[in-house]
């Protein structure tokens, strides 16, 4: 797997398996809450987050400390880069200090490409652009896993469907590719407009309606529009229009015979995507998400790092 964590398409099956495999054993032993490990003792963490975060940056602090290595949150917008100092020049600086891994939210696509071959320490990739988020997509893997008895073969007979902003959205991408290297069939369904021109690289399937991705998966995983990206009027005529078309609701749902499962890697917006009766109902993973991200980010530093 090497030393970073960039891009689903970097790791092997087996990488991912160990990953979460690791993580399943980190649920197990951090009960009771607030365990430190200590596997990591001796590392350094720097935080670089350059967009707003919440589920992602809080959960790999957690995963950090249950594996008792010690973080430092780089405050972005306090620092030299503010003087003319270029980001790479800031990283080098601060493995200067002893930084082992930076983990690191951007909004630029490609910056990770550039920074590896210039970097010793582990880059981890929190978050970037509307490309890539790897993390996301393997914690929502395992939350699937778990879910489904602990069983890969009962993944491949599963039929999950993606639906929103998907164009914009670094999640789907990531989770596109995880889910093609584990054989599950993925549909995708939204606007035209927030769908992909090229389904067929990421070996998924364009619905025609909501009732028709309703009728034929077994998971669907929401996605936000991503409005900090882009001018949603451009794309279509109101929130409320696209509630009314592409939004869930337990109202929506009550026909469906097959339990069917619903998953948002966060923040959801209600009243749009999701409603909150649905988001808190007994057929949502969401918060199982939340929960399960920090022991696959915890088994991810600790596969990095421990050396």
């Amino acid at each position: 797997m090497g030393k970073n964590f960039i891009d689903i398409k970097d790791f092997s099956k087996e990488d991912i398996i160990e990953i979460l495999n690791r993580a399943k054993e980190l649920k197990h032993l951090n009960k009771p809450k607030n365990v430190n490990l200590g596997l990591l003792k001796d590392k350094n963490i720097y935080f670089l987050f350059f967009e707003p975060s919440t589920r992602t940056k809080m959960s790999f602090l957690k995963a950090a400390s249950l594996l008792g290595a010690t973080t430092f949150d780089f405050e972005t917008s306090k620092s030299s880069l503010n003087k003319g100092e270029s980001l790479i020049e800031t990283l080098v600086n601060l493995e200067s200090l002893g930084a082992d891994a930076f983990i690191i939210r951007v909004k630029e696509v490609g910056f990770f490409d550039i920074l590896k071959n210039k970097i010793k320490a582990s880059l981890i990739n929190a978050g970037e652009g509307t490309y890539r988020h790897p993390s996301q997509a393997l914690l929502d893997l395992y939350t699937l896993w778990e879910e489904y008895d602990y069983d890969f073969e009962k993944l491949k007979n599963l039929k999950i469907t993606i639906i929103g902003d998907i164009k914009n959205s670094r999640v789907a991408r990531s989770l596109l590719k995880l889910f093609s290297l584990f054989e599950i069939k993925t549909f995708i369904y939204g606007p035209s407009t927030y769908l992909l021109e090229n389904p067929e690289v990421y070996n998924t399937e364009i619905l025609n309606s909501l009732e028709e991705a309703l009728n034929i998966s077994d998971v669907i995983i929401l996605l936000r529009i991503q409005l900090e990206r882009q001018n949603a009027k451009k794309y279509f005529p109101s929130l409320k229009t696209y509630n009314y078309f592409y939004g869930l609701s337990l109202e929506k749902i009550k026909n469906i015979k097959k339990n069917i499962k619903i998953m948002h890697p966060g923040p959801f917006n209600e009243g749009v995507e999701i409603n909150s009766e649905l988001a808190y109902s007994n057929c949502s993973l969401i918060f199982k998400q939340v929960n399960n991200g920090v022991f696959v980010r915890a088994a991810i530093l600790e596969k990095l790092l421990k050396i």
